[in-house]
């Protein structure tokens, strides 16, 4: 069985030799507001980066600043588009030197080496928006919002190993924490026991915790083909009455492709927190491709 380090240079690779042909990636991002600020390089036994002449002051201060977007480029191909909370200086440390718990940290340190060691540049560029950014009083976390849009603008290869889609890390995180805890694998076997009773449309989930405090809907592979397209908008009914709240249709968050939904997961496990035990079943009616009602547990 290959190992996930050779996978994911298996794809880097396929990924590069097509976008060699076609690419303007880097000056993409460019033209939103990206800068090049650094490049990578080998320290000793580690990982390490350094600041261009032409822009080391300024983007000494811009590291040191919280919040912020940043991608890792070859030639005019982007690699690699991450978001932090924390400051870039703070979040690269991880890439340097990972811990070995940290798959997204690993897998761009390896990546890194490879390239580096084939005499290769890998930039860094940089994303630092506006603090003013406001919708009716409200401050509008531009970040948060640029960085989805972008990994599906550009798939980039180094974005998770979700079947060959790319996934934002947050998202690859959720899915490692997720598998780690077997929730996954529960949590399917579930919907294959309810489809048994009920094939017409309805699938379950165990509230195990990080569903229960998360919100996460994963009905499963033998739901996935009662949910319509791909990214189209889905409507979450309650059979209590809750007002109804919107979600969407991913298949890019599951490693089996499966339909997940996501948006107002607070609001479903604030719900979920409201009629259910952690640990309890809660099962959902499919009332059609884009819409389904949670139903309140059985007395």
């Amino acid at each position: 069985m290959q190992s996930l380090d050779r996978i994911y240079q298996q794809r880097t690779e396929r990924m590069m030799a097509i976008k060699n042909l076609i690419s303007h990636e880097a000056d993409d991002l460019r033209k939103i507001g990206f800068e090049l600020a650094a490049v990578w390089k080998i320290q000793g036994n580690s990982v390490s980066y350094s600041f261009l002449d032409t822009s080391s002051e300024r983007m000494i201060a811009a590291f040191s600043v919280s919040n912020a977007l940043y991608a890792f480029t070859l030639r005019n191909q982007v690699l690699y588009i991450g978001k932090t909370t924390q400051s870039l200086s703070k979040r690269f440390q991880g890439y340097c030197n990972p811990q070995k718990k940290q798959s997204t940290n690993n897998k761009c340190n390896n990546a890194i080496r490879e390239y580096l060691n084939r005499n290769e540049i890998i930039s860094i560029l940089v994303f630092a928006p506006p603090t003013d950014l406001q919708y009716r009083g409200y401050e509008i976390n531009l970040p948060g919002g640029l960085e989805d849009i972008l990994i599906r603008r550009f798939n980039p290869p180094w974005n998770g190993l979700n079947g060959g889609i790319a996934v934002t890390e947050s998202t690859e995180n959720e899915l490692l924490q997720i598998e780690n805890s077997h929730n996954i694998q529960e949590h399917e076997n579930n919907s294959e026991e309810i489809f048994k009773k009920n094939p017409a449309g309805c699938f379950s989930i165990e509230l195990k915790a990080t569903y229960y405090n998360r919100g996460i809907i994963n009905p499963g592979k033998k739901a996935d083909s009662l949910f319509g397209d791909t990214d189209r908008m889905a409507v979450i009914t309650f059979s209590d009455g809750t007002p109804s709240v919107s979600s969407r249709i991913d298949r890019r968050a599951n490693r089996s492709g499966a339909a997940r939904l996501v948006g107002s997961n607070q609001i479903i496990a604030n719900w979920f927190q409201q009629h259910f035990e952690c640990g309890q079943k809660v099962t959902a009616l499919v009332r059609g491709p884009y819409e389904i009602e949670f139903q309140l547990p059985k007395k």
